[in-house]
């Protein structure tokens, strides 16, 4: 059985005895009435089960009223006969006065009582079923009370919690600062934290951290100053915020590669073909200069910053262009082979070594091995980027273990890894870290694309100071 059944039947135990009892003084005055003479004022002690009645917890005053009332009448025309007929009259017509006056009073005072303590349980139910922690604390900042959702949303039991100083459930430097803010309008009135809703972050019992709205209000009660705090987690909120964000940067990312892919033919026109003209020029000035150190120095730069915008503008084509070229079945380890042979010469230079491992017995699969291959370099251009000299580039495929039918493929650098804000934006067009000049950020927005058209995932591990790995899985059938 609960405890708000037990709690009611109690009640009304206690209700029916409090009307026995006041039943019975009624029968014993009663009794007193009919054996005295006329004129003795008994009927007055009929306002005594009226007062009974009036701490029953049920409404018996005026019922109780009516009673006494016909055993004061009654009891006129039992009573023996005595000297004063007229002060007989008078006592009991008093005496029912004072019993109806008592009876109004104590109905009243019941009414009143009942609205009170309904009021009591809406409130209680109100602290008790809020999804809100709902903490009431003291000029000193002790908690003295708390709600079942204050448990629910910290970790801490109750008995835990009261009594303890509520800077506790909060990180620093919050918690430094909680009692200095509390004490300062105590002693100024100056309002910083008190009635002025606020997003703070608060730590719960196993220390991790999350994003609140605080909303603290001032009290005063009979027994001193109170301050009451509602916090709610606003976690999921903040998570939505992100999420839509993000939505928001793919979407515009999108549109941008819309128009990307309106301009690209004329890009292949206007700006590749005249950029391969002065490249086949460098290259022939250099083949007539040989001997002049100084020269070729100039021709060398000049070459790699036409390289670097041709590459640009291959890159910005291809990640315009949805189509693929047709899939056959490719050995994966001689693709990766011929991509690392293609930029081994700058890893070298670089001072990064790069290890390749190929799990024995790999089967061929259906790809389009020239996009495949060009989204492991640009893979392998970012590792090299993130290296130092002495560190080493990881190169691995082998049969996934996690996911069954599919083909891993795994670069990872020894490099100084990304935070957790640039790695939710890696994969978009346009978004890099690295200097002006040194990427465009098309490198992994072109990886995600040919994974996408492939039917593949790309998975993206990274921790500063320890490194970056990129995992592409490939379906084995297609």
């Amino acid at each position: 059985m609960s405890a708000n059944r037990i709690s009611s039947l109690n009640e009304r135990i206690r209700g029916h005895a409090f009307v026995l009892i006041a039943l019975g003084l009624c029968a014993v005055i009663f009794l007193l009435d009919i054996n005295l003479k006329n004129g003795i004022g008994i009927p007055f002690l009929y306002v005594v089960p009226i007062l009974l009645g009036s701490f029953s917890p049920t409404r018996q005053c005026i019922p109780m009223a009516v009673l006494c009332t016909l055993l004061t009448v009654t009891g006129y025309g039992l009573a023996p006969p005595g000297a004063y007929a007229e002060i007989s009259i008078a006592n009991r017509t008093m005496g029912i006065l004072a019993v109806w006056i008592f009876a109004i009073f104590a109905r009243r005072r019941k009414i009143s009582e009942e609205q009170l303590r309904s009021s009591a349980r809406r409130n209680q139910a109100v602290l008790e079923t809020a999804i809100d922690a709902i903490v009431t604390i003291d000029a000193k900042g002790l908690m003295v009370d708390l709600n079942p959702a204050t448990e629910r949303i910290f970790g801490y039991a109750r008995s835990e919690l009261l009594g303890r100083n509520v800077s506790m459930l909060m990180p620093d430097p919050y918690q430094r600062e909680h009692d200095g803010y509390l004490g300062h309008y105590v002693q100024s009135g100056e309002k910083k934290i008190i009635g002025i809703g606020r997003e703070v972050v608060a730590r719960r019992k196993d220390g991790s951290v999350f994003p609140v709205d605080l909303a603290v209000s001032e009290m005063f009660l009979d027994n001193g100053r109170f301050f009451l705090g509602i916090v709610r987690d606003i976690s999921d909120r903040k998570k939505a915020e992100r999420d839509k964000e993000k939505i928001e940067r793919i979407a515009a990312g999108r549109e941008r590669l819309a128009v990307l892919g309106e301009v690209a033919a004329g890009v292949a026109h206007e700006f590749r073909n005249p950029l391969h003209g002065v490249l086949n020029c460098v290259k022939i000035i250099r083949s007539k200069t040989k001997a002049d150190a100084s020269v070729q120095q100039w021709l060398d730069m000049q070459e790699e910053g036409l390289n670097r915008m041709d590459l640009i503008s291959s890159r910005l084509l291809r990640l315009s262009r949805d189509e693929m070229g047709p899939k056959v079945p490719r050995d994966p380890g001689e693709v990766l082979r011929s991509s690392i042979a293609f930029i081994e010469a700058r890893a070298q230079k670089a001072g990064v070594p790069i290890e390749l491992e190929i799990e024995p017995g790999l089967a061929c699969i259906a790809i389009d091995a020239e996009r495949i291959s060009e989204a492991v370099l640009n893979l392998l251009t970012n590792a090299l980027d993130a290296s130092a000299a002495g560190g080493t580039v990881w190169v691995r495929a082998m049969k996934s273990v996690d996911i069954p039918g599919m083909l891993e493929i795994v670069v990872k650098d020894e490099g100084a890894g990304m935070p957790l804000d640039v790695q939710e934006r890696a994969f978009e067009a346009f978004f890099t870290t690295k200097p002006i000049g040194k990427g465009s950020g098309l490198g992994l927005a072109l990886v995600k694309k040919v994974v996408d058209q492939h039917g593949g995932i790309v998975e993206l591990a990274s921790a500063q100071g320890q490194g970056t790995q990129v995992k592409i899985l490939l379906p084995v059938t297609i």
